[in-house]
């Protein structure tokens, strides 16, 4: 509230654009060796088998997501209508 009160409402859109650079400009700091790519992608150490994207609807929490989000898009269908 400060800084709109203070520089105006634009001052809003300007600290977002701000902020989304600083969190571009982060992954910069992402080390290449800190990253392992078969755990990022689910797998233990010992699993060489890739894990389905089907086998992502047997998790009840991305499950939910899932239907979540669809929701959201379904309730706001109408107020894209002309």
């Amino acid at each position: 509230m400060a800084l709109i009160s203070t520089l105006g409402l634009n001052s809003v859109f300007y600290s977002v654009g701000v902020c989304s650079l600083f969190a571009a400009a982060s992954v910069l700091l992402i080390h290449e060796q800190d990253l392992d790519e078969k755990i990022a992608t689910g797998l233990t150490r010992d699993q060489d088998k890739q894990v389905k994207w089907t086998e992502l609807f047997r998790d009840r929490t991305v499950l939910l997501l899932f239907i979540s989000v669809f929701a959201f898009h379904v309730a706001n269908a109408p107020i894209l209508r002309p």
